[in-house]
């Protein structure tokens, strides 16, 4: 009888222990179920909240399409567009930059929360402006020739056909497909040529023909730059009366600050350019006067000024230089670049946009070795330095048909290294350096000479970080506005 206890009761132990295990699997098995289920949930929504801080994105670059001049924000729900059902919601933050009273740009952060979980916010935030001309190392609206001393860095566009034998590691852009390169772009006889040709480094980044810009819009309002300038910058009324010997002389300072001079005298030089056509500028300043010290105010950074203007210093902030003469109809001042113009910091805190209405010129006195920092913007003229003579002479002017007096720099020509960090904006023809052939007079006879000039190694370096945070009215490439910087807070 004892025998058949034990093994009845072992019956019910091993039943027991089965019934436990099972219960233990079991609940397990749902417990797995149920997170599964609440992590799927969790996922879901978080997927959602981005989609949806993304819908709230896409909402104010339509509201701001409809309303360019719109600051809204606030909370609006997300509904299925087919049900109508919610789905969450997004509430909508907005810095707006601005400068002498105008946007320059907006910084919107817009915060996602799924219907489903509200635990489950996603926050992101975006740039919302016109693309910048900073975006390119060269914009020049007509042919060029990028010659072979050359570093480019960042994306080269013209209008029209290039030449390019320069080292260069961008987007190299002609917006033809073909073009006549003649004598003064190395090509003797005129030859047609492709959109893009040359031995530059890297022909697999040519592209042609594509249109990446209309000039047509690059061009500043000087007028209403002037009228804001007056209300709330700096402005600088003519001093020279057209005459291109005077004008005013800036010399940026560390500090943020800067020292304006009035130029009274300047002695010319002669310069020629394309076609052996002589140029006769008064680039060389003989006497100045000391106006003052002058900030620049933070709420509209913005200097303009009505006459020609020799440029150097270093600069603190970002600033918008204007160079423009709306009064005299027939005088279009120029930016004289006399001295290195550098920042006072890198890493895109400091920053000039200089904008003339006619030329930038880099002065024939010009250092060596010359460094320029900023966006410099000729929309009906151009950037770059003449060539120029070392000795005085009658040289043989193409342009008149004559004899001019040159009394020549009085120092060598053949100079040193330019640097360019920034973008470089030319209706023109750009150059910096010259091979050259010209007649000089001796005595009873003239003597056919060829002369080196400028500068025998150019760097230039497209600055990023300032496509996305330009100084003040830097001109924008193109008339639809984007998103920049996109990212998840």
């Amino acid at each position: 009888m004892l025998q058949v206890k034990v093994q009845k009761g072992g019956a019910i132990i091993m039943v027991l222990v089965f019934a436990g295990v099972f219960v233990v699997a079991v609940g397990s098995l749902m417990q797995f179920v149920l997170q599964q289920s609440i992590s799927g949930r969790a996922k879901l929504a978080y997927e959602e909240s981005l989609q949806i801080a993304e819908a709230g994105l896409e909402y104010y670059k339509w509201l701001l399409a409809n309303n360019p001049d719109s600051e809204w924000e606030g909370t609006l729900d997300y509904k299925d567009p087919q049900s109508g059902t919610k789905v969450g919601q997004f509430t909508i933050e907005v810095d707006v930059n601005k400068q002498c009273d105008v946007i320059m740009s907006r910084d919107i952060t817009v915060t996602g929360v799924p219907e489903r979980d509200t635990n489950y916010a996603r926050k992101v935030s975006a740039r919302y402006m016109l693309p910048s001309v900073a975006n390119y190392s060269y914009l020049i609206d007509a042919s060029v020739w990028a010659g072979s001393s050359r570093t480019i860095i960042g994306p080269y566009y013209s209008s029209g056909g290039i030449r390019m034998d320069a080292n260069h590691n961008s987007l190299v852009v002609s917006g033809v497909n073909s073009w006549s390169c003649d004598a003064s772009f190395g090509c003797n006889p005129t030859t047609t040529k492709d959109g893009v040709w040359g031995i530059g480094s890297d022909p697999t980044l040519w592209q042609y023909p594509k249109t990446l810009t209309n000039f047509n819009n690059i061009n500043p309002d000087f007028a209403n730059l002037k009228t804001r300038a007056v209300s709330n910058g700096r402005f600088f009324p003519s001093v020279s009366g057209g005459a291109g010997d005077r004008g005013y002389h800036i010399i940026f300072k560390s500090n943020g600050t800067f020292d304006m001079y009035r130029v009274d005298g300047a002695t010319y030089n002669w310069g020629w350019g394309d076609g052996g056509i002589a140029h006769k500028d008064y680039h060389t300043i003989t006497s100045e006067t000391f106006l003052g010290n002058y900030t620049v105010p933070p709420t509209c950074s913005l200097i303009y000024v009505e006459d020609q203007l020799w440029l150097e210093g270093v600069v603190n902030g970002k600033i918008a230089l204007v160079v423009a003469d709306t009064v005299n109809s027939g005088y279009d001042p120029d930016i004289v670049l006399n001295n290195n113009l550098t920042y006072n910091t890198g890493a895109g805190i400091d920053g000039i946009t200089a904008m003339a209405e006619n030329d930038i010129e880099i002065s024939a006195k010009s250092p060596e070795d010359l460094t320029i920092s900023g966006i410099f913007v000729a929309p009906s003229g151009r950037f770059g330095r003449y060539h120029y003579v070392e000795n005085p002479g009658y040289y043989w002017d193409f342009g008149t048909g004559a004899w001019i007096y040159a009394p020549g720099v009085g120092t060598s020509q053949d100079l040193g290294t330019l640097t360019i960090n920034g973008t470089i904006v030319s209706s023109e023809r750009t150059g910096t350096a010259w091979s050259y052939g010209l007649y000089k007079q001796y005595l009873w006879w003239y003597i056919y000479i060829e002369e080196d000039s400028g500068f025998a190694n150019r760097i230039n370096s497209y600055q990023r970080v300032l496509a996305s945070d330009p100084p003040p009215f830097t001109p924008a490439s193109s008339t639809v506005p984007y998103f920049i910087n996109w990212q998840e807070k």
